[in-house]
């Protein structure tokens, strides 16, 4: 019992949050900053790391740290990936706030991205609606058929 309340005294010492300014922001593990930038990573040997965010429809939302000069679709790889029925529109902003579409499948392996990026990846309603719309026409096409059926026995 008592090595128990030493433990669970040291976890809340260890683990409890501090706050911080809005502005601060604690690297993780393996991550040494270099400036407010560029990150070292103790993973990969003599890599520069920059701060991106993926959000939307992607695995794993959030901010990640790719390799100075990683394409857009690295990025969205460190998330995890897109999530099933994505639009193929990715949604950049720069951290100088211009915003721009690009073509995942078409330019997502050139378009290269720089330190504080953010991804928007939006979900394509069409295709998360098809199984609706699918089952939809499906029942319609079963009660007309049901219909010309008992029509024609008269």
């Amino acid at each position: 019992m008592k090595s128990l309340l030493v433990g669970l005294l040291i976890y809340s010492i260890i683990y409890v949050p501090v706050a911080t300014a809005a502005d601060a922001w604690i690297a993780p593990s393996g991550i040494i900053p270099k400036s407010s930038e560029e990150y070292y990573s103790t993973n990969t040997v003599n890599k520069v790391l920059i701060p991106i965010n993926v959000w939307g429809n992607v695995k794993t939302p959030g901010l990640h740290f790719v390799p100075f000069g990683s394409v857009l679709n690295s990025g969205l790889s460190a998330a995890g990936g897109p999530l099933p029925y994505n639009s193929s529109d990715i949604l950049l902003i720069h951290a100088n706030g211009k915003q721009e579409t690009v073509d995942m499948y078409n330019e997502g392996f050139k378009r290269k991205i720089q330190p504080n990026d953010t991804m928007q990846v939006d979900v394509n309603s069409f295709r998360a609606n098809l199984p609706l719309i699918v089952s939809v026409i499906g029942s319609l096409a079963a009660i007309i058929t049901v219909g010309v059926v008992l029509s024609s026995r008269k």
